[in-house]
């Protein structure tokens, strides 16, 4: 007998990006410039703090397959 999986897709309903646009520096970056410790603080922070269901991550300018 035959057993249907009924596939669920979730749409994040808020998400947050990495961009360098912002007026001030962050508060939680001890630095000017935001390296990749503080990159995946700030994920981590928009998951746990702000809530965000997805986060869309910065590559620009980073050593990694986009």
């Amino acid at each position: 007998m035959e057993r249907e999986i009924e596939e669920v897709t979730e749409i994040p309903r808020t998400m947050s990006t990495q961009h360098p646009d912002n007026i001030n520096v962050p508060e939680w970056s001890p630095d000017e410039i935001i390296d990749g410790n503080a990159e995946i603080f700030e994920a981590h922070f928009a998951y746990e703090t702000l809530g965000c269901q997805e986060v869309m991550w910065d590559s620009e300018g980073k050593d990694v397959d986009t």
